[in-house]
């Protein structure tokens, strides 16, 4: 049976996210470190790719958007304010439809 791709998707990085705290803690970084971190993820998608892993590859996307959704996370903790723009800017007010 094929699962709804968007809550799968969701599921397996809420199941990443906590593994990654079980792993390091709850992680309270400034926005150069995650780059670093998440520079790392990428550089090991690639490395799947040129493996010809793909079982590995998707397990590296959903390590790499984990990542990035707790950075994301913790910089909107840290500066809430954002929240505000990002819904302003999701919200279709900013962004032209295309013609």
């Amino acid at each position: 049976m094929k699962k709804d791709l968007k809550q799968f998707v969701a599921y397996c990085v809420a199941k990443e996210q906590t593994y990654q705290v079980q792993k390091w803690g709850v992680q309270n970084h400034e926005p150069e470190k995650w780059h670093l971190i998440s520079d790392e993820e990428h550089g090991e998608i690639a490395k799947a790719i040129n493996d010809g892993d793909m079982e590995n590859y998707a397990v590296e996307i959903i390590q790499t958007i984990g990542v990035l959704k707790t950075a994301l996370g913790n910089h909107l903790d840290k500066n809430p304010y954002i929240q505000e723009y990002l819904d302003w800017y999701y919200s279709g007010d900013y962004r032209p439809a295309k013609p």
